[in-house]
C-alpha cells in the first residue's frame, strides 16, 4: 500500500519533465509535418513547370522560399528552391534571374557542403549559358561536375544519381561539340 501512496506523489513530480517530453514531441510532429509539406510542393512544383504553369510555380516557390527563411531546421532545402526557380526562369528565357538563382543556390550548397546538390546546381547553370550560347561557361560548368562525379563514383561505384549526373553531363559536353 505505501508504493501505491508513493508513486502518484512521484508521478505528480515528474509532471513538468514529462510536459517537456510531450512538448519536444508535438515539435517534432510539427517539423515532420512541416518537411511533408515541404516535399509536396516540390513534387507539385516539378509538375506544373512540366506542364508549363510557371506562374503557380512560382507562387508555389516564393512561398515556400519565405517559410523555408523562418525555419532554420531546413535551410538545407533552399539550395533545391534555387534549382527549381531557376528552371522556371530558364524555360522562360529570363537567363540572368537564373544565373541569380543558380550562383545563390551554389553558395548555399557550398556552406552546407552537400555535393549532389552543388553539382546539380552547377549542372543547371551549365545548362543556363548552354541555351544563352555561352558555351565556354557552359562546358567549364559540365567539366566541374563531371570532376566531382568521378571522384564520387571512384569511391561509391553503385551510387546511381551520380551515375546519372554523370551520365546528363556526358551528353551535354558531347552536345557543345
Amino acid at each position: 500500500m505505501e508504493s501505491f501512496i508513493k508513486f502518484p506523489q512521484q508521478f505528480f513530480n515528474n509532471i513538468p519533465k514529462h510536459n517537456s517530453t510531450l512538448d519536444q514531441f508535438d515539435d517534432g510532429l510539427q517539423l515532420l509535418k512541416y518537411l511533408l509539406r515541404l516535399s509536396i510542393y516540390f513534387n507539385e512544383v516539378e509538375i506544373l513547370i512540366s506542364t508549363n504553369d510557371w506562374l503557380r510555380a512560382r507562387k508555389i516557390l516564393d512561398k515556400s522560399e519565405e517559410q523555408l527563411k523562418k525555419s532554420k531546421h531546413f535551410l538545407v532545402y533552399l539550395p533545391r528552391i534555387k534549382k527549381l526557380s531557376a528552371w522556371v526562369h530558364n524555360v522562360k528565357s529570363e537567363f540572368s534571374e537564373s544565373e541569380s538563382e543558380l550562383n545563390l543556390g551554389l553558395i548555399i550548397a557550398k556552406e552546407l557542403q552537400n555535393k549532389k546538390t552543388y553539382s546539380e546546381l552547377l549542372l543547371h547553370l551549365g545548362n543556363c549559358y548552354f541555351y544563352q550560347t555561352k558555351y565556354d561557361k557552359a562546358l567549364d560548368c559540365y567539366n566541374q561536375v563531371k570532376e566531382i562525379t568521378l571522384k564520387t563514383m571512384k569511391n561509391n561505384p553503385d551510387d546511381l544519381e551520380y551515375l546519372k549526373l554523370h551520365a546528363s553531363i556526358l551528353n551535354n559536353i558531347g552536345m557543345i561539340y
